[in-house]
């Protein structure tokens, strides 16, 4: 018996909800019939007959669809086939008299595995023409399972993709709270304190209670645990985890069953001499070339998005050396100097190597599917026509306002200021940290040329102040004779060390420039990334001309909060851009450190 999934979609790409159908053969004899579930996907089995031609009639609102299938019916062979009970996956594998003769007593493995773990199990047919196997859920990886079945040659026979959904942790919150007030609406949740502990994230979007906007394909959960096994796209994704009973663990049989895929070949797995094409990449990795080789040298990489500056030095003639795990953000660039024997910078002669340095052009174009529409009811056809009318764009004229930029920075930078900040101008630029340092803010500093160590002390905190370098806590040797050639300002503070361990001495902050003061004297050398990751953008509410009206009713935004942490005790704490409504809906997701999901959606009444 043949179990084969049936999926019709429609020219969209959506599935063509609950048609019936049934399989005849080419005497017109009904064999078999189905029906679709209300994404368009379903089941049927039957015992197909050699030689013999099958076609599937759908009835489509009362007009019939053949499609003629089977071309190449075998007459021996091994299937495999998963099912479920409440505590166990059945796998069983099934043959005929045919092939019986041929594989009895032969050796047979069947493998399963979630891509990290691996486990097997010998069979082989003896007297049945059947083998059924029960493995407990909890002996399953949480998620997506690939079963495949060997010969003794390792040739694949047979592969079928499983859904365990044991393990699988989705958690909910209560409403301890929820209070308004004139710019914030603050909502305060309580979810288990044993599932949240350590590393999470949750994202929240702030809706209007009767929202149409928040239809999504995909959620957290079937983005990560399914989508990578699915050939296309998935419709409603979410429907498969939410509510969880039989018919949707049945339901995402069926998907596994029509769309499932395997993203390797077994072939190329045992290949000999198989080797890994690609290494695993962690950001960028970067070598740097010395063309010019030299006994001893030394050089500084000034800091990036993720990286404080750091010192490398070579007491032996060096090619070339390696960084790893870059990520700059947007148009970051990395600089490089060399560091002279009195501790001053020159511009290196250097060439620089990235990997990656480009992203492959797979050329395996992804569809991809809107939520199925939700068209606007005759009442509010002038607030559809105003939507539309978003797209168009009203051209403003040119307003130009001149002010002085500098200004205005220095003093941002003084207002935020817990110490004394120091500007940095170009008669300071020719001289050392130690120097331009001793005798400000009652500070003693100097270069120890005994121990290459840079050395300050506090008289006024009457202790040794931490160093910070470009928001880097720094040791004194990578500040010895550091001149000020691409230092923008030092703020020095005798009182506080904010967002680093405490000190007696306070601390002293340098903050760099090299893009706009190296132009001033070549002590560093600019290399562009090839690839940079986008920096997180900040969300602004929009705003609107009603917010009592149906458009903004179903379509407006109230808030997007894409980063908040549940606390150790289970407590989140969300604190929502104002909004004139009663009640609002929130749509939360997220994922914690063992890998427990949250996925809810929660009306919030205002008070």
């Amino acid at each position: 018996m043949n179990t084969m999934g049936i999926i019709v979609k429609d020219q969209f790409g959506y599935g063509a909800p609950n048609l019936k159908g049934k399989i005849i053969d080419e005497n017109k004899k009904i064999i078999t019939s189905f029906q679709l579930n209300k994404l368009g996907i379903g089941r049927f089995s039957f015992m197909p007959k050699v030689n013999a031609n099958y076609t599937a009639i759908i009835n489509n609102n009362g007009k019939e669809i053949k499609i003629s299938f089977i071309d190449t019916i075998k007459t021996a062979g091994v299937l495999l086939k998963v099912a479920r009970n409440e505590t166990h996956a059945l796998v069983s594998l099934a043959t005929n008299k045919s092939s019986i003769t041929d594989i009895k007593n032969k050796k047979l493995k069947l493998v399963f595995h979630d891509g990290f773990k691996l486990q097997t199990i010998d069979l082989e047919f003896e007297s049945t023409l059947s083998i059924t196997k029960k493995i407990p859920f909890k002996n399953l990886p949480k998620g997506i399972t690939i079963f495949t079945l060997f010969d003794a040659y390792n040739n694949t026979l047979a592969e079928r993709l499983f859904f365990n959904y044991e393990g699988l942790k989705i958690i909910k919150s209560t409403i301890t709270s929820s209070n308004k007030n004139d710019s914030l609406i603050n909502v305060h949740l309580k979810y288990s304190k044993e599932n949240t502990v350590g590393f999470n994230n949750i994202s929240v979007t702030a809706l209007p209670q009767k929202t149409k906007s928040y239809q999504k394909n995909a959620n957290i959960i079937s983005q990560t645990l399914i989508q990578p096994y699915i050939r296309g796209v998935i419709e409603n994704g979410g429907y498969y985890f939410t509510n969880i009973n039989a018919q949707k663990k049945y339901d995402l049989d069926n998907l596994l069953i029509t769309q499932g895929w395997s993203s390797y070949n077994w072939y190329t797995i045992f290949k000999a001499n198989n080797s890994l094409e690609h290494q695993q990449e962690k950001g960028i990795s970067i070598k740097v070339n010395i063309p010019k080789i030299e006994k001893e040298s030394t050089y500084l990489v000034h800091n990036v998005s993720n990286k404080p500056p750091q010192s490398i030095e070579f007491k032996e003639a060096v090619q070339s050396f390696q960084m790893y795990q870059y990520y700059p953000q947007n148009k970051e660039n990395l600089y490089i100097s060399k560091v002279g024997k009195k501790g001053g910078l020159f511009q290196p002669t250097l060439y620089v190597q990235y990997f990656p340095s480009n992203v492959p052009n797979l050329n395996k174009p992804f569809k991809i599917i809107n939520p199925s529409k939700n068209y606007f009811s005759q009442e509010v056809f002038t607030l559809a026509n105003n939507f539309e009318n978003l797209n168009k764009i009203q051209v403003l004229d040119e307003i130009i306002i001149t002010a002085n930029l500098e200004e205005k920075r220095i003093e941002s930078i003084k207002n935020k200021s817990f110490g004394r900040i120091y500007l940095i101008d170009e008669f300071d630029r020719n001289q050392t940290l130690a120097n331009f340092l001793s005798g400000k803010s009652g500070l003693s500093a100097r270069d120890n040329f005994k121990t290459n160590k840079f050395e300050v002390y506090n008289r006024t905190a009457d202790g040794v102040p931490l160093m910070i370098l470009d928001g880097y806590q720094v040791a004194n040797d990578q500040l010895f004779y550091y001149w000020l050639d691409v230092v923008d300002y030092i703020e020095v503070n005798s009182t506080t060390s904010i967002g680093f361990a405490s000190g007696r001495g306070g601390t002293i902050n340098i903050v760099t420039d090299p893009f706009k003061f190296s132009k001033k004297r070549s002590t560093v050398r600019k290399f562009e990334f090839p690839l940079t990751f986008s920096k997180p953008e900040k969300f602004y509410v929009p705003k609107y001309q009603s917010y009592t009206n149906q458009f903004y009713k179903e379509y407006g935004v109230v808030d997007w909060l894409p980063l908040n942490k549940i606390d150790e005790n289970g407590h989140l704490e969300l604190n929502i851009a104002n909004a004139p409504l009663n009640n609002i809906k929130l749509f939360i997701e997220g994922v914690t450190e063992d890998g427990t999901f949250i996925f809810e959606e929660k009306t919030i009444q205002i008070k």
